[in-house]
C-alpha cells in the first residue's frame, strides 16, 4: 500500500504526504525539546522510502549525542494494521543498525519505531497549537521509550545495554520532569 493510500485511509488528501511531513515535525520537536541531541533526516541510502519496506534499515531520522550516532527512528503515520505490523516486524528482526558513517569498532545503535497521528501532525503544522505539540511529543517519546525497552530486551551486548539505558534515562526524564 502506497503513502497516498495510507493517507486516504486516514481521511487525508492524497497530496499531503503526511508521512514525510511527520518526519520533519519529529525532527523539529526533538531539536526543540532535547537541545543536547541533534537530529537529521535519513539519507537516500538509509531509507529509500516506500520501496524499501521489508528490506534494509528503514531509517527516517538519525539522532546524535555528542556528535556520535545515538539511535535511529522509523516514523509512521499509517493506520493500516498491515503496514504497522510490517514496521514492527522490521524492528523485531533488526533492532540495531550500523550506519555507513560508523566505524567497525562502534557499537551498533538502536532502531526505534514512532507512530504519529496524521491528523495531529497536520494540525501541528497548520496551527502550532501548544496542546497539539504536547500530545505529539507524548506520542513520539512513548514510541521511542517503548522501542528502546524492546531493544534492551533483545540484546545481550553490555555496550548496547549501557547505551540504551542512557537513552532511556534521557527520554524518561523528559516525560517525567519531576
Amino acid at each position: 500500500m502506497g503513502l497516498d493510500a495510507q493517507n486516504q485511509g486516514a481521511g487525508l488528501p492524497q497530496d499531503k504526504g503526511v508521512g514525510f511531513i511527520a518526519e520533519e515535525v519529529l525532527v523539529d520537536i526533538l531539536r526543540n525539546r532535547l537541545p543536547d541531541m541533534s537530529v537529521r533526516l535519513s539519507t537516500s541510502g538509509e531509507d529509500s522510502g516506500l520501496e524499501q519496506i521489508g528490506r534494509g534499515d528503514q531509517i527516517d531520522t538519525v539522532a546524535y549525542l555528542k556528535d556520535r550516532p545515538a539511535m535511529t527512528m522509523q516514523i509512521t503515520t499509517a493506520r493500516d494494521k498491515r503496514v504497522r505490523d510490517e514496521k514492527i516486524k522490521s524492528l523485531r528482526d533488526r533492532p540495531f543498525v550500523r550506519l555507513d558513517e560508523m566505524g567497525l569498532k562502534d557499537t551498533a545503535i538502536p532502531k526505534t519505531l514512532v507512530w504519529m497521528d496524521p491528523e495531529k501532525v497536520l494540525a501541528f503544522v497548520n496551527s502550532g497549537d501548544p496542546s497539539i505539540t504536547e500530545s505529539l511529543l507524548d506520542e513520539v517519546f512513548m514510541g521511542i521509550i517503548n522501542s528502546l525497552k524492546f531493544d534492551l530486551a533483545m540484546t545481550k551486548n553490555p555496550a548496547e545495554q549501557q547505551h540504551i539505558m542512557m537513552l532511556l534515562q534521557l527520554f524518561e526524564q523528559k516525560t517525567n520532569p519531576n
